[in-house]
């Protein structure tokens, strides 16, 4: 399903779907986080369309490898085929999960049907994946590092010198990975507070989301650094989306276990440690 149809279709239920008569755990302005999220990703298609018209990178047609860390020059000369196919099955994974397990977690825990906690969760994953992708662009835009096989002869002249050959910097697979795996995992734990399933889903979202940066490497398409960045950026911003939505009143009984709580409000924001 297009973002386009999946933001239409969460508009509608937000707006139509009834309440259940009791407040759910985040705060949510449809006057502001609707179009907050469409704006995200209304810029962060602009951003691909400029992205496909760049220039390659400024070393072609062949960087010299001897620039590079020493961390990083390992992975000139990976070119794995079934990794980077990998990769991209991973990434469609690691974004539509999230609100498959979502519906079903509401299916079975909302009564029979939560629709409109489904789609306030939705629209948290949503707006985390637009913003992800918003940011993850923007410094690609910004680094233009080349990827590891502009470095590498054995890769055809056309494709070292391509648009795409300078966006290295950081993985956007990564940092979609692991934005989607923490904004879920966030998202579940404040549902199921008590649940001890909730750290399933942090072990088994960053799993999957390891899986998609360890390919992004053995494929060629990103160094160590730029999937470590993308983990580190996807991560925050999966966690930020989530923390600035949730409600004040419900942080400290959603988090026995202890957490960390980024909290917004008309006085400022604040930072807190619960153990």
């Amino acid at each position: 399903m297009k973002p386009c149809a999946i933001y239409t279709l969460l508009s509608i239920l937000l707006a139509t779907a009834p309440s259940r008569g009791e407040e759910g755990p985040w705060r949510i302005d449809l006057r502001l986080d609707l179009p907050l999220t469409l704006g995200l990703g209304a810029y962060s298609l602009v951003s691909e369309i400029v992205a496909s018209h760049l220039d390659g990178p400024a070393c072609g047609p062949l960087c010299d490898p001897g620039g590079v860390n020493a961390l990083d020059r390992g992975v000139i000369g990976n070119r794995s085929a079934l990794a980077a196919d990998l990769s991209d099955a991973g990434f469609a994974s690691v974004i539509a999960l999230p609100y498959v397990l979502g519906g079903l977690d509401r299916l079975v825990s909302g009564g029979g049907g939560d629709l409109r906690g489904w789609a306030e969760d939705s629209l948290l994953l949503l707006q985390a994946l637009s913003a992800n992708f918003l940011v993850a662009n923007l410094v690609k835009l910004s680094v233009r590092r080349p990827r590891p096989y502009a470095y590498d002869p054995a890769v055809p002249e056309e494709t070292r010198r391509g648009a795409e050959a300078s966006l290295s910097f950081y993985s956007g697979h990564s940092s979609t990975a692991f934005a989607m795996a923490t904004a879920y995992a966030l998202i579940y734990q404040a549902r199921h507070p008590e649940s001890p399933s909730r750290f399933a889903f942090f072990v088994g979202g960053y799993l999957l989301a390891s899986g998609v940066a360890l390919c992004r490497v053995a494929a060629g398409k990103h160094f160590w650094t730029d999937v470590l960045a993308g983990a580190a950026a996807g991560s925050l911003v999966g966690w930020l989306v989530v923390e600035l939505h949730r409600r004040p009143d419900v942080t400290d009984q959603d988090t026995a276990g202890g957490s960390v709580s980024f909290l917004a409000g008309p006085g400022g924001v604040s930072l807190r440690a619960i153990w």
